[in-house]
């Protein structure tokens, strides 16, 4: 069993006992995993459905990394981004412009 207290400092006994201190600390993260699972789900449908909550991406350099990550932001809406070109010496910025100006 937990034997540890939390002490105030103007507080002449314990508060608090070791099991509320992990009572509280486990519904404290079990609540936090939650919400963030709960939103990250509803903006990957809130994305599918409306089209909207979008980032933009431009990515450094013309790799074939860099060519299987425009094919999954462009195969994976879900993920929230949208791919405007690549900045790199080795490819023309003449998509990259023609995105950027419509």
């Amino acid at each position: 069993m937990f034997s540890s207290y939390c002490f105030f400092p103007f507080a002449k006994e314990s508060i608090f006992s070791g099991k509320a201190i992990a009572i509280f600390m486990t519904i404290s993260f079990i609540l936090v995993v939650l919400v963030k699972y709960l939103l990250f789900y509803y903006l990957k449908k809130y994305r599918i459905i409306t089209g909207s909550n979008f980032r933009n991406a431009i990515i450094i350099g013309y790799t074939q990394e860099a060519k299987n990550l425009k094919e999954l932001f462009e195969k994976r809406n879900d993920y929230g981004y949208r791919f405007f070109g690549y900045f790199s010496d080795k490819k023309s910025m003449i998509k990259l412009k023609e995105k950027w100006q419509t």
